[in-house]
Order: structure tokens, then C-alpha cells, then sequence
């Protein structure tokens, strides 16, 4: 279950004009789509779900992609995946894993060693079940307003419209297993560190600086991997800064948009 709206955006600017067309889709697993019974490890799954869109509906690319919390991560990782249909990033209050110091980097593409597959088997079963208990808790009304009061800013935008969006989907008979895969890998991350080094768009870095979840120091960690990034602080803004401060975050998406070649 999203905690907030986490829609991933894809649109293309031509050269002579600053206007966008934008598409809005919900993650598989996420919102309206469909509570697959798949594996989401590494967000396998989303990259190709967002380029398949943009192959079969956009059809017109390449693209800028704009991805909120988990769909920041979802966006750059299909970018890195398929360059050849994006030519931009932005994440608002990106998600992701970074490299733990100290250890080494484990290459998600192999498999793992038969003992550390047993023991993440043998995890995942307690994991299910606290994960079940926390998300029939998570997903009462007052408990995702609470949450939402938590991490909005601007506490207008916590409308009874808001919360029902994220009620509604997390009824389906899956949710609750969908949530629990969300939060289960079955592979080594992918970290934003191997992500960042593959990376060949141009990156923005939309930031809401109130964000008690994923601070602004990640932002910061991020622009030292990637120096050519661009960021943005929004000081008024939580972990959701198109819907918690909508005019000033899509000024500054459109204009950086309007800069790409």
C-alpha cells in the first residue's frame, strides 16, 4: 500500500515549445493497476511496465521521466535500463538503497549463494507475517491520515478525497501480499550507486526539505555521486511536493524540462 500518491509521469517537450504532454500511470502493484502476483525485486517489473508504455502508448519518445518516493527509483532505473527512450530523469524525494560503507557491493544479476537464499526464505516467513499485521493496521482511514498529516506540509491537501484514493486500492483481496513482495527481495539491491554510474540523462533532484522520511541529506549524497544533477530545494513541501506544493514543483519540473536538448 502507498502511503501517498506515487504516480510516475512521462512526457515529451519538443524544441519549439515549453508546453508538456504528460501521462499519469500507476505502478503495477500501486494505486489502480493491477495487485500482481509477481516478483518486484529491484523494480524489475516497473521498468518494464514503464517502458512498455512509453513504446506502446507514448509511442513518441524519448521521454522525460518524473517519479515520486519509490517511483523516483522506478523511473531512474528504467532510464538506466532503456536509454534510448528517456531523455530526462527528475525524482521527487527519491527512493532507494545506497552501498553499506565498509562492505562489498553484491551484483544483483548473479544469484546468491544457496545458504543466503535459505536464510532470506527462512526471513521472509516471519517477515510475512509482521508485514501482514502492519498493513491491516496501515490501511484504516485514520491511521493513513494520520501518517499523511505527518509528511504533508501544506495539511489542506489531506482531503477525505486523498485518503480514499489509498484506502480504495488497498481493499483488493492481493494487497496485502503485493505489499508484502513490495518489501521482500529475493536478489541483491540494486543501489542507487551502481544506478548513478550508469546513468547517461540528465538528472533533477525536486526536493521537499520537510520530508521526515527521505531527508534532503539524500539529495545531497546523490548530487556527490552524480555532480551534473540538478537540485531544487522546496522548502515548503514534504515527501509528496507535486501534490503538497503543486504550482511552484511543476514550474520548476517544466522549466528544467524546457532546458533539455
Amino acid at each position: 500500500m502507498a502511503t501517498a500518491p506515487q504516480p510516475i509521469t512521462g512526457g515529451t517537450t519538443s524544441q519549439s515549445s515549453q508546453r508538456s504532454t504528460g501521462y499519469a500511470m500507476c505502478l503495477l502493484g500501486f494505486g489502480w493497476s493491477q495487485k500482481a502476483l509477481v516478483d518486484y525485486t529491484n523494480g524489475k517489473q516497473w521498468i518494464r511496465q514503464i517502458s512498455s508504455f512509453i513504446e506502446e502508448v507514448v509511442a513518441s519518445g524519448p521521454v522525460v521521466l518524473a517519479g515520486n518516493s519509490l517511483g523516483g527509483y522506478a523511473s531512474l532505473a528504467a532510464a538506466v535500463a532503456r536509454p534510448d527512450l528517456v531523455r530526462g530523469v527528475a525524482m521527487l524525494n527519491g527512493a532507494g538503497p545506497f552501498d553499506e560503507p565498509g562492505r562489498p557491493a553484491l551484483d544483483p544479476d548473479q544469484p546468491e549463494p544457496l545458504v543466503d537464499r535459505f536464510k532470506n526464505w527462512l526471513a521472509g516467513i516471519g517477515k510475512r507475517v509482521v508485514l501482514y499485521f502492519a498493513f491491516v493496521r496501515a490501511k484504516q482511514p485514520e491511521r493513513i491520515k494520520e501518517v499523511l498529516n505527518m509528511v504533508y506540509t501544506n495539511r489542506d491537501m489531506v482531503d477525505d478525497e486523498l485518503v480514499d484514493s489509498i484506502v480504495q486500492p488497498a481493499l483488493d483481496p492481493l494487497a496485502a501480499e503485493v505489499f508484502f513482495r513490495i518489501n521482500h527481495r529475493t536478489a541483491p539491491p540494486v543501489t542507487l550507486n551502481r544506478l548513478l554510474t550508469r546513468l547517461q540523462a540528465p538528472l533533477l533532484l525536486l526536493w521537499g526539505m520537510r520530508d521526515p522520511w527521505i531527508t534532503p541529506s539524500k539529495a545531497e549524497a546523490i548530487v556527490k555521486m552524480y555532480p551534473a544533477a540538478s537540485f531544487v530545494p522546496l522548502s515548503q513541501a514534504g515527501h509528496c511536493p507535486h501534490d503538497d506544493l503543486p504550482v511552484e514543483t511543476n514550474a520548476a519540473l517544466t522549466n528544467w524540462i524546457s532546458r533539455l536538448t
